[in-house]
């Protein structure tokens, strides 16, 4: 189970917060029409967070950030540059997907430290379980 442990935070921090934001715009997910994103999600899975109402409350949390000015986590960002090339509800999926990643990250790390306490424990308990097989 602990390899488990650590592939899945890894995997979802290295793509969705590390990598994403790099080809997503994220004021572009204001333009999205919330329905077509819930088509282009549909087509893909059948995840329950796939309906137009659910992206639509995405695209206004979205919009209070951008209307603040205090974008928080997507400060870094070169939003409303042309070369980002992703349709509207395209970033609109993806800025879903990863304000969920957030949340997942956090319970798969909250599940680590019950088993490790510390997660550089956990890596370096595995690391050496490797070293002597």
């Amino acid at each position: 189970m602990m390899p488990e442990e650590v592939f899945l935070p890894d995997a979802t921090v290295h793509f969705y917060h590390l990598h994403a934001l790099d080809w997503v715009d994220v004021t572009g997910a204001l333009k999205a029409d919330p329905a077509k994103t819930s088509q282009i999600a549909q087509s893909i899975s059948d995840w329950p967070k796939s309906s137009a109402v659910y992206f639509k409350s995405v695209q206004g949390r979205v919009k209070g950030l951008v209307a603040s000015r205090q974008l928080s986590i997507f400060t870094s960002g070169y939003w409303g540059h042309p070369d980002y090339r992703l349709p509207p509800e395209v970033d609109l999926l993806t800025v879903a997907h990863y304000l969920e990643a957030l949340k997942f990250s956090g319970n798969t790390f909250a599940c680590m430290r019950c088993w490790s306490g510390k997660i550089r424990i956990c890596r370096h308990f595995l690391w050496a379980a490797w070293r002597l097989r």
